[in-house]
């Protein structure tokens, strides 16, 4: 199937849009990060000329080394991929019938996380997480290729309570995390770690560590990468263990941090 799609590819590239002029203007539907597609670029536009130029899937003339460069070496598939896929062929739920996120105080939302079919879900910047938490929070940084990590590792028959910097960012990871098929997301803590702190409700934190420090401090027994097999492969600290993301959901505890 790869090798059939990447061929199509092949010929709706050479055979139709490289013979437009190069003034054409292209629009990508994919961003940078995207796991649609290898080292996905960054350009929200671009022309045919430029790509003609300067793409380097376009500097190949052979065919089967093109389609060789586009089925190897890729990333590894996200679990909401095939997800997503079967959703599309059923028709998704209409988003009148998804579930309101409600703004919950702090003595709401401890009530309501204390039931079997709740996750917390914390998706404010790593100092925050690290600087104060809920106990036994999952943790994806809304900033850092949210979309794709929620897809990933958020299960889907759960409802999932969110602690934002604000109702601003909670709304646009509910909007984020219904793209992956997340759709479950039915209340936010209003006035963040703030407020339930304030409260008087548990806490905790994770120490911070440079570089620096982590290399002086002999204390660490080990060192976990959270990176792909192939990130590992080409970048990685000597004594670490690097399990691939892809094999986190099925066996990662209920605190990920």
């Amino acid at each position: 199937m790869a090798e059939e799609l990447a061929l199509k590819l092949y010929h709706s590239l050479h055979d139709k849009l490289l013979k437009l002029p190069d003034y054409v203007e292209v629009y990508p539907a994919h961003g940078a990060g995207s796991l649609c597609g290898l080292a996905m670029g960054a350009k929200l536009r671009t022309t045919i000329g430029y790509e003609r130029n300067f793409n380097p899937a376009l500097q190949i003339k052979e065919q089967s080394v093109f389609i060789k460069s586009l089925t190897q070496d890729m990333p590894p598939a996200p679990d909401h991929f095939s997800r997503c896929s079967d959703i599309n062929r059923h028709g998704p739920a209409l988003v009148t019938d998804l579930p309101i996120m409600e703004e919950l105080s702090p003595g709401q939302f401890k009530e309501r996380m204390s039931a079997s079919n709740i996750v917390l879900l914390d998706v404010r910047g790593y100092h925050a997480f690290a600087g104060q938490h809920i106990p036994g929070v999952w943790h994806l940084d809304l900033n850092g290729n949210f979309p794709t990590f929620a897809g990933w590792v958020l299960p889907t028959d759960k409802d999932i309570l969110l602690i934002a910097d604000d109702y601003k960012k909670a709304l646009e990871t509910n909007t984020w995390a219904r793209r992956v098929g997340v759709d479950r997301i039915v209340g936010y803590l209003d006035g963040g770690m703030v407020a339930w702190a304030v409260a008087g409700f548990k806490t905790s934190h994770i120490e911070l560590a440079s570089a620096e420090d982590l290399h002086d401090d002999h204390r660490c027994p080990a060192v976990l990468y959270c990176w792909t097999y192939e990130h590992r492969l080409n970048m990685r600290i000597p004594i670490s263990k690097a399990p691939s993301i892809s094999w986190w959901p099925s066996c990662a505890p209920a605190t990920m941090n």
